[in-house]
């Protein structure tokens, strides 16, 4: 059911799982950068990698890394005859050498950012497109296995939770749901909001509008419809849900003792130490957020409404 899991790391970068061998030659204590004025060339790269290889020239090896990345100097090193891929060769410009410079940069400011292999994140879940190289991630305050990219941390992790309340109401039977703002992202941010909402009772039509009536408040964000129903049900695998005690209160009133009116808020108040001081170290360090940054806004929406089933 998700929880913050204290043994997988909340920033996470990911890169293919070759370049992590790149770690076995780092340790061996050279100087990249003096290396690589030693290498003179002449030959392929990779060939004089093998040579090297062949020689114990482990110097060699290093300024080979740093010239072509260390990707296919590390590939090298371990098995000749591997295939670096695509996504090693998207890495092999920036330099596995310079992504642990940038990982450790990071660290020595207090943000311990983990570099990842491809194989032990596939049971992890991205946006449709990534992991991407560079890009660092931060895990979801309430599943382990979900991360998001920094620059839309804040807004996908609200628009988690707000989903998960819309479908819990539903499960629990509501036939209507009116969404007021308090405090923060308000009509814009809903406006990206505005679609059917898919539930385990059917779909939500959402009207983003605030409604038509003059008497509508200014703070209503929209209004969702549902069919009702007069068996309730909890949702499967709800991640919020065991966090938030007032959302456990309407479950029982409703399963328990047939509740027909409920107020549910939604709370996003926390950061996660998601925010602007992160983004400087993440680019001074030459690393990557994944788009354009959305800062933590301190937000509360309200959702009222009716259980049951529609009459008529």
């Amino acid at each position: 059911m998700g929880g913050q899991s204290k043994s997988l790391q909340k920033f996470i970068t990911v890169v293919p799982d070759e370049a992590l061998q790149t770690e076995k030659v780092e340790k061996k204590g050279f100087d990249w950068g003096g290396m690589t004025k030693s290498f003179t060339g002449g030959k392929n790269l990779m060939d004089t990698a093998k040579s090297a290889v062949a020689d114990g020239d482990w110097k060699t090896i290093a300024a080979v890394g740093v010239t072509v990345g260390v990707t296919a100097a590390a590939a090298a090193v371990l098995a000749p005859e591997i295939a670096v891929g695509a996504a090693g060769a998207a890495l092999t410009t920036y330099g596995m050498s310079a992504l642990y410079d940038a990982v450790r940069g990071m660290r020595s400011e207090g943000c311990d950012v983990k570099v990842l292999g491809e194989s032990s994140v596939r049971e992890l879940v991205f946006l449709p497109g990534h992991p991407r190289p560079k890009t660092v991630y931060a895990q979801h305050p309430a599943n382990e296995l979900i991360y998001f990219p920094i620059s839309s941390f804040h807004r996908r992790v609200f628009e988690n939770k707000f989903s998960e309340a819309i479908r819990l109401l539903a499960a629990l039977g509501a036939r209507e749901i009116q969404v007021e703002h308090k405090k923060g992202w308000d009509r814009a941010f809903a406006a990206s909001l505005a679609a059917p909402i898919a539930t385990q009772t059917g779909v939500a039509q959402v009207d983003a509008s605030g409604g038509t009536s003059a008497k509508a408040s200014e703070n209503l964000l929209f209004t969702a419809t549902l069919p009702g129903s007069d068996t309730p049900k909890v949702i499967d695998n709800p991640i919020w849900l065991p966090f938030e005690d007032t959302w456990q209160a309407i479950v029982e009133q409703r399963m328990e003792h047939g509740l027909k009116q409920f107020t549910l808020s939604v709370n996003y108040e926390d950061d996660y130490s998601v925010n602007a001081s992160l983004k400087g170290k993440i680019d001074k360090a030459g690393l990557e957020i994944g788009g354009k940054f959305e800062d933590h806004v301190a937000t509360q929406w309200t959702m009222q409404g009716t259980f049951g089933r529609t009459v008529g």
